[in-house]
């Protein structure tokens, strides 16, 4: 044991440029596969928190693809492409729904740019993006209120929490905000939440009197 241990040491001296760049590799190899197994543990066990549609059973959308049968040598193929604007789903499915054995409730959701615009013009800075929705979708989080109440008018809306306290406003305070149109001014009649947030993570939401977001 001693012999072996002394031409060991023998073997390093003579070859430290060799063990040196064994021993980098080794270190190297095992931080990658440190990195694979966290990757992989990721990948079995994490998951995205859903936000939006947290108190939704089912999820019903438009089919965001287009198909196509491609014949070629005798072979037939169907393939499909990603859309590049969003699909809507007819308004009639929701009476389709409606009408289907188990249903207890359909909330019809729509989702268009609202940004909040500051006073010199400009689209308030918010965690994410904005988005404007019919208060009747608020359940579909849900969203409950803590100041004021439902938009009714066309020129009430609803402002998440986390929104209305980067805008500096509350109940009773007018803003301006920019949506599919041109900026129009609306009257903040209500502060809504979802259960223990001021808002969502990934959007800041605004809510509009279901006519009005229609």
């Amino acid at each position: 044991m001693g012999l072996m241990l002394f031409l060991a040491l023998r073997t390093l001296r003579a070859r430290k440029g060799g063990f040196a760049g064994a021993f980098v590799a080794l270190l190297c190899a095992a931080a990658l596969v440190t990195a694979c197994g966290a990757l992989l543990e990721t990948g079995l066990r994490g998951k995205i928190r859903v936000e939006r549609y947290a108190d939704a059973d089912v999820v019903v959308t438009a089919d965001q693809n287009t198909h196509w049968t491609k014949v070629k040598k005798g072979k037939t193929k169907v393939k499909s492409k990603a859309l590049t604007e969003r699909a809507w789903l007819d308004a009639t499915a929701v009476d389709r729904l409606r009408g289907l054995p188990g249903v207890a409730a359909v909330v019809p959701e729509l989702t268009f740019p609202a940004h909040v615009l500051t006073s010199t013009g400009r689209a308030l800075e918010t965690a994410d993006t904005a988005w404007g929705h019919a208060w009747e979708s608020a359940r579909l989080t849900p969203f409950a209120l803590r100041e004021g109440r439902a938009p009714v008018a066309g020129d009430e809306i609803v402002l998440d929490a986390d929104l209305a306290r980067r805008a500096g406003v509350g109940v009773g305070a007018t803003v301006t905000v920019q949506s599919t149109q041109a900026p129009t001014t609306y009257r903040v009649v209500g502060v809504a939440a979802p259960a223990g947030r001021d808002g969502l993570a990934r959007q800041a939401s605004v809510f509009f009197a279901d006519a009005e977001a229609g």
